[in-house]
Parts: C-alpha cells; sequence; structure tokens
C-alpha cells in the first residue's frame, strides 16, 4: 500500500512539472499611448515549461474594444520563438481614444489573464493601404 502511495505522489509530481503554472507567466505592452493605426503589442513571456509544440500546444488571444465597450475585435496572438518562451498578439485601433483589453495565455489546461488600457492618439494618420 505504501509503495501504491508513493507512486500516485510521484506520478502528481511528474504532472505538475509538464503543466504551465500561472506564475512563470508574464506580460508586457508595447506603449501606453500610440498613434491611431499604429500597433500595440502585447507580450507574453514564458520562463518554464515551454510547450513540446508551441504552435498547436498554446495559445494567446483575446480581444481588445474602445473603452465604452461599443466596438470590439477578438485577436489570435502568434508564438514568437522556436522554444515557446514568446508569444505575442498585436492590435491596430482604427480611430483616436481610449481603449481596454484582455489577454489570456493557455497551455495544458492552465491559463493567466492580462488585462489593461491604452490611449491612440490622433495624428492624421493614413491608415492600411
Amino acid at each position: 500500500m505504501l509503495c501504491f502511495f508513493v507512486l500516485l505522489c510521484i506520478c502528481s509530481l511528474v504532472g505538475a512539472c509538464k503543466s504551465a503554472d500561472s506564475s512563470h507567466i508574464s506580460f508586457s505592452k508595447s506603449a501606453d499611448s500610440i498613434d491611431a493605426y499604429d500597433f500595440l503589442e502585447v507580450a507574453a513571456s514564458i520562463s518554464w515549461p515551454h510547450a513540446r509544440n508551441p504552435f498547436v500546444d498554446a495559445r494567446l488571444g483575446g480581444y481588445f474594444e474602445t473603452a465604452d465597450g461599443r466596438k470590439r475585435w477578438q485577436v489570435d496572438g502568434f508564438c514568437d520563438s522556436e522554444d515557446g518562451s514568446v508569444f505575442r498578439v498585436r492590435f491596430m485601433p482604427p480611430s483616436a481614444g481610449d481603449y481596454k483589453y484582455v489577454v489570456e495565455y493557455r497551455q495544458n489546461g492552465a491559463s493567466k489573464i492580462s488585462t489593461g488600457t491604452f490611449h491612440a492618439n490622433d495624428e492624421r494618420r493614413r491608415g492600411p493601404i
């Protein structure tokens, strides 16, 4: 019986080591203020563990919306490193104003959410061509 208990504990620890712990995930955004039609980037840095195949086994995504909540855009992120240590999501605000976002990193059943705000200035950029 004791051997079974020890084996169960070891299996639990090994499984815990393989899943992403949200304390090993940190977020950063590129700026607090940008021009309309410029990009805001939110990056997720994963210190450990890295997904076996970060292009399939992990995900970064979320949404950006106007501060008043009238318009919302779903945005998918992408892995920006071979080892799965960096993920990024980018958003280009279509007009000047205040925006907010919610971004979530998921891996092996664990997740971590980042929220934030930023302002888009009207610098008369032409927009996408």
